[in-house]
C-alpha cells in the first residue's frame, strides 16, 4: 500500500486531481507496490508498525492522521476504500468551510479503535443509493472474507463538531462504538451540529449507535439494529468533560435547557439490547411513527421532554419452556420507561402513546418539581411494578379527561389496560398492592377527572 506524503494536509495537495481514483493528496493505489508506511499512516490507536512487511497491497486510499481537508473534496468510488489513520492527538478533519462529498459505493475503514476516526467541522455530503450504499465499517468486516468475523466495537466513532453539518442518505455504519466504560461511547456523535439522516443503517455498535447532543436535524426511514443502544438524545451538561451518562449507566437528571429539537421518525429499532431511544437532560426531540422490535426498552425518558406519538411494538414471542409445558414469554418491555431519577422542571404534556412505565427504587421516583405542571393527555396509561411511591408531586399534576377515554394508573402486570407491557403473556397477574402511591407534597396541586387507579396501595395499614 502506498500512502500520501507528510504534506497531505496542504491546501494545494487537496486540490482537484486527475490521478486515477480522483482523491487529492492521498494514495490512489492503481499499482502493486511494496508497502512501506510513513509515520503519518502509522499513528493509529492499534500501534501499526511504521514499516509493514513486504506484500502486494489492495487498491484504495490511505488518509493520514495529519490530514486536514480545507477545500471542497470528493472521495470517489475509484479511490475506495478509504483507510482512516488516527491517534490520541491527530485525526483526519474536514475543516470549517470545506465540503467533503462521498460518492455512492465508497467504503471507509477506520484503522483501529479508541479514538475518533474522522472529525467533521465543515460539511459532509454522503448521498448514495440502495444499490450502492456508502459504508463505514471495521477492518474485519471490510475485507469481505467470510473467515474473518467482525466484532462490535472494533472502532470508535466519527464526530460532528459544533456548527458542522451532515447530509447522509443510504449510509451504513457497522461494528463501531467501542467501549461501555465511562465516559459513554458512540459510533456516530454529533455535538451542536445539524445532521440529516435518511435510508441509513446503524448496526452492531458496542455502545450507542447515534448520539445527538444539542443537535438538530432529522433521522428518518433508517434501521438501528443489534446495538447496545440505538439513539441517545442529550444536552451538554458538563462543559468541562462533556456528557458522561447514557443508556449504559447513570441517569440523566441535570437541569439542562435544550434548544435543539431533532426529529426521529419512521425508523425501525431492532434488538437494541438496552434501549432503542433514550432522551436525557432536558432534551426535546420529536419521536414519531417509529417501530420497535425486541429492544430492552423502546423509549426511556430521563429528565427530558420528548413528544412521543404513533409508536408501534412488534416484539417476538419466545418458544415455550423445554418439554412443551408452560407459557411462552419474552423479556422485552412494551412501554416507555420514565427513569426514577427524572425531574420534570418545566411545564410538560405527556402524549398518549405506548403505556408509560414509572420506575422507582432506592428512594427515588419520578418527580414533578415546584413551579412545573405535568399535564396528562386523555387515554394515557401509567404502569409500575415497584412497591414504592410511583410519582412525587411538588408542583402540579393535571389528569383530566372524559369517561370514554380515561387516564389509568395500574400495575405493570395488568394486561387489561394497554396490553402485555411486561412481556410475559399470562404468566403474571395483577394484585392489590403491586405498587404504592402517588405522593403530593406540601404546596402541590392535583386535578383528577375520570382517572382510574388500580392495584396500588402497597404498605397501607387499615385502622
Amino acid at each position: 500500500r502506498r500512502s500520501a506524503g507528510s504534506s497531505s494536509n496542504d491546501a494545494a495537495n487537496w486540490a482537484q486531481s486527475a490521478a486515477p481514483g480522483g482523491t487529492p493528496g492521498a494514495a490512489n493505489n492503481w499499482e502493486l507496490v511494496v508497502a512501506t508506511s510513513t509515520s503519518d499512516t502509522a499513528t493509529s490507536t492499534n500501534n501499526f508498525s511504521a514499516t509493514t512487511t513486504t506484500s502486494l497491497t489492495a487498491l484504495g486510499t490511505d488518509v493520514p492522521a495529519t490530514t486536514t481537508i480545507t477545500t471542497n473534496t470528493t472521495w470517489t468510488l475509484a479511490g475506495s476504500p478509504y483507510r482512516l489513520f488516527f491517534d490520541g492527538i491527530k485525526r483526519p478533519i474536514v475543516a470549517p468551510g470545506a465540503v467533503l462529498t462521498i460518492e455512492p459505493g465508497v467504503k471507509i475503514i477506520p484503522q483501529g479503535g479508541n479514538y475518533t476516526a474522522l472529525e467533521i467541522q465543515g460539511v459532509i455530503n454522503a448521498i448514495a443509493t440502495s444499490g450502492a450504499p456508502i459504508i463505514f465499517t471495521s477492518i474485519a468486516d471490510a475485507d469481505d472474507n467470510t473467515s474473518t468475523a467482525p466484532q462490535k466495537g472494533e472502532w470508535l466513532n466519527i464526530a460532528f463538531s459544533p456548527g458542522s453539518q451532515g447530509n447522509l442518505d443510504y449510509v451504513e455504519f457497522r461494528y463501531g462504538g467501542q467501549g461501555l466504560e465511562r465516559p459513554v461511547k458512540e459510533m456516530v456523535k454529533a455535538i451542536g451540529a445539524t445532521v440529516n439522516i435518511n435510508h441509513s443503517s446503524f448496526e452492531s455498535s458496542q455502545s450507542i449507535a447515534l448520539r445527538l447532543v444539542d443537535s438538530n436535524g432529522t433521522v428518518e426511514n433508517s434501521i438501528f439494529s443489534d446495538n447496545a443502544c440505538g439513539i441517545s438524545v442529550d444536552s451538554l451538561v458538563l462543559p468541562s468533560s462533556g456528557t458522561d451518562g447514557g443508556c449504559a449507566g447513570s441517569s440523566g437528571y441535570f437541569s439542562a435547557v435544550a434548544e435543539a429539537i431533532p426529529q426521529i421518525r419512521n425508523n425501525q429499532f431492532i434488538r437494541n439490547r438496552l434501549v432503542a431511544i433514550e432522551t436525557r437532560n432536558g432534551a426535546t426531540p420529536i419521536l414519531d411513527s417509529n417501530t420497535f422490535t425486541d429492544n430492552g426498552y423502546p423509549v426511556r425518558i430521563e429528565s427530558s421532554y420528548p413528544v412521543v406519538t404513533n409508536s408501534q411494538i412488534v416484539n417476538s414471542i419466545l418458544s415455550p419452556p423445554a418439554g412443551g409445558s408452560g407459557q411462552a414469554t419474552n423479556t422485552f418491555l412494551n412501554g416507555i420507561a420514565i427513569d426514577d431519577h427524572t425531574h420534570f422542571r418545566k411545564d410538560f404534556t405527556l402524549k398518549k402513546d405506548l403505556p408509560y412505565i414509572l420506575e422507582a427504587g432506592g428512594g427515588y421516583s419520578p418527580s414533578v418539581d415546584v413551579g412545573a405542571t405535568l399535564t396528562i393527555e386523555p387515554g394515557v396509561i401509567f404502569k409500575t411494578g415497584h412497591t414504592f411511591t410511583a410519582l412525587n408531586i411538588s408542583g402540579a399534576l393535571v389528569a383530566s379527561t372524559t369517561p370514554d377515554n380515561p387516564i389509568v394508573f395500574t400495575s405493570l402486570k395488568d394486561d387489561s389496560r394497554g396490553g402485555d407491557t411486561n412481556g410475559d403473556s399470562l404468566v403474571s397477574a395483577p394484585q392489590d398492592g403491586d405498587w404504592a402511591n402517588i405522593k403530593f407534597l406540601a404546596g402541590s396541586i392535583g386535578n383528577f377527572t375520570n382517572t382510574i387507579f388500580n392495584y396500588g396501595g402497597y404498605g397501607f395499614i387499615p385502622h
